[in-house]
């Protein structure tokens, strides 16, 4: 009986969890499908034989053709084709050379603007590198759930703006739930790290189209990008191509060795990033 009735609780309990863990149907207002067997049947493209029915079968046809053939695809099917980059970007410096961690490292609080005459999008890129460095420095660049000052414990930093559960930009004066990187950490092994807060670029919320940068290049008459055009991973690439314009220009960072990072949690983003980005480490 004792063993009946254990074997009765457990299932019963298992069950409630089984309950508990499935998955939702909705994610932020949108539906959302976790089911295998709910996908329709596909096929996928053959990795190297080009569109044409030819065989890759060296580095050259790889790199000028079957590639771009395959980040086509990846922009027409799921992220979304993005525009050009501006013919002119402008920045700001809020600190060019500041000192950071007891002077082991500089700190740069640079604001780019991502549409060409507007003050709109700004998005605040915080860099730090190592003080004695003697040549460019590679990198880590990070996007952030955060703002700058929470994403780095360094009282230096500038007080930013975080949207809300309530789709509300507010100060980002408080606390954050995430922990803070530790930058020397870095530093120490002769790195950099950047990072910028992914709300500057477009506003991850059901109705964050309407206070990111894709609103910027929507065609006269239109209230949404096309069903081909980018969504806001798409938009986080192109923000972050944008970071990547400025590291070029600036002769303290080796702009060949940028490698992204981030949460568990973003690798999609990063691969969506990474399409984008065709220098991305």
């Amino acid at each position: 009986m004792r063993k009946l009735f254990l074997l009765f609780f457990m299932y019963y309990f298992s069950s409630i969890i089984t309950q508990a863990q499935e998955p939702p149907k909705e994610v932020a207002g949108f539906p959302v499908n976790y089911d295998e067997e709910a996908i329709p049947p596909y096929s996928l493209p053959d990795l190297l034989t080009l569109e044409n029915g030819q065989t890759v079968k060296d580095a050259n046809t790889w790199t000028k053709k079957r590639r771009p053939e395959l980040l086509q695809a990846v922009a027409d099917l799921q992220y979304g084709n993005t525009p050009p980059a501006p013919k002119k970007i402008n920045y700001e410096y809020y600190e060019a050379e500041g000192k950071a961690f007891n002077g082991k490292a500089i700190r740069k609080q640079v604001r780019i603007y991502l549409t060409d005459n507007s003050q709109e999008h700004p998005m605040d890129l915080l860099i730090y590198l190592p003080k004695n460095a003697t040549k460019a420095t590679p990198l880590f660049f990070a996007i952030s759930f955060t703002a700058n000052n929470q994403a780095v414990d360094d009282p230096e930093i500038r007080i930013g703006e975080t949207w809300n559960g309530e789709g509300q930009k507010v100060r980002a004066d408080q606390p954050s739930r995430f922990r803070a990187t530790n930058v020397e950490q870095f530093i120490a092994a002769g790195y950099g790290f950047a990072t910028v807060y992914y709300g500057d670029i477009d506003p991850d919320f059901k109705d964050g189209f309407d206070y990111g940068i894709r609103k910027e290049f929507l065609k006269p008459g239109e209230t949404k990008p096309k069903n081909d055009e980018w969504g806001t991973i798409s938009a986080w690439s192109w923000g972050l191509s944008r970071a990547m314009d400025y590291f070029e220009k600036d002769q303290q960072i080796d702009e060949n060795r940028v490698a992204l990072m981030g949460f568990p949690d973003w690798e999609k983003r990063f691969c969506g990033q990474g399409y984008g980005i065709p220098d991305s480490k």
